[in-house]
């Protein structure tokens, strides 16, 4: 589609992770998870489709803000609140 990806939270400190109630266990503290926004112009529920179809190794969490991605087992979410 040819749009810019704004990262929103990559490695994360676990103090800081702590602190924005992150999960203990949660792959940001190990360097292997990226959140990122939907693009501007695009619908969340096609954002998270394309995200779908390419992202098929590791976790993949829809949120109402964008996608959780990380390298760890193959699973998937969905914790939209909007």
């Amino acid at each position: 589609m040819g749009v810019p990806l704004a990262i929103n939270s990559g490695y994360r400190t676990t103090a800081h992770n702590t602190a924005i109630g992150g999960a203990v266990d949660s792959y940001h503290v190990k360097g292997m998870a990226a959140d990122i926004s939907i693009p501007a112009g695009m619908s969340s529920v096609k954002f998270y489709q394309a995200a779908a179809n390419y992202w098929t190794a590791g976790g993949l969490g829809y949120y109402d803000w964008g996608c959780h991605f990380d390298v760890g087992p193959s699973r998937s979410w969905d914790e939209r609140t909007a």
